[in-house]
């Protein structure tokens, strides 16, 4: 079996012409020994920075698998993942992480997040659809992991969570389509509103 490597670009800067470039890689679980079933058939990807990219879910990539292994979780069976270095690189699961807390804890969760304002994290809470009654509702007990919010508040806090971190590539697992199509569109409204601001894209 052979291990790909994850290649950094020169450090502080972007690859010339791609953000992120999978080249042939595949993936299969070693308990799989049916030859030719992959966990992720072999593909080949290059994603330029501020671009969006959707899986189908009734496709044969396994997405999950997929993101793990640009996380470095996993390393592919074979196949190289080039990644810029530096890159904070983020992988939301189907189900969101929440951390026992208040509301504004779990938003903030980090240094980098604890340098923006109450007024800009709640103005992306508000632009990604969170519930009324939570906004500006600092000291709301979220409960263990999470379990007092509803779930389409808990993909907002992960996605604001993920926002103030400045996320170079946010990998997001199924979680948009448990929203319904019309909140799922209006995250991804303001996901490509949020790249053109942060200059990663004219379109």
């Amino acid at each position: 079996r052979q291990a790909a490597d994850r290649e950094p670009a020169a450090a502080g800067k972007r690859p010339e012409g791609f953000s992120l470039e999978l080249r042939g890689i595949s993936f299969n679980y070693a308990s799989n020994s049916i030859k030719g079933m992959y966990a992720v058939p072999p593909i080949n990807i290059s994603v330029q920075a501020g671009q969006m990219v959707c899986f189908p879910l009734r496709s044969s990539l396994g997405t999950n698998t997929l993101f793990k292994l640009i996380s470095g979780f996993l390393l592919p069976t074979q196949g190289q993942i080039l990644v810029p270095n530096r890159w904070r690189i983020i992988y939301m699961p189907v189900v969101p992480i929440m951390f026992d807390g208040t509301l504004m804890y779990n938003l903030m969760f980090s240094e980098r997040g604890r340098l923006h304002g109450r007024e800009q994290v709640f103005e992306i809470c508000r632009a990604l659809g969170m519930s009324s009654y939570l906004l500006y509702n600092d000291d709301y007990d979220v409960g263990s992991n999470g379990c007092c919010l509803k779930f389409s508040d808990r993909v907002t806090i992960s996605i604001t969570r993920a926002l103030l971190h400045d996320v170079d590539l946010l990998m997001i697992s199924s979680a948009l389509d448990v929203l319904g199509e019309r909140h799922g569109l209006k995250v991804l409204r303001y996901l490509a509103q949020y790249t053109k601001q942060q200059g990663l894209t004219d379109e």
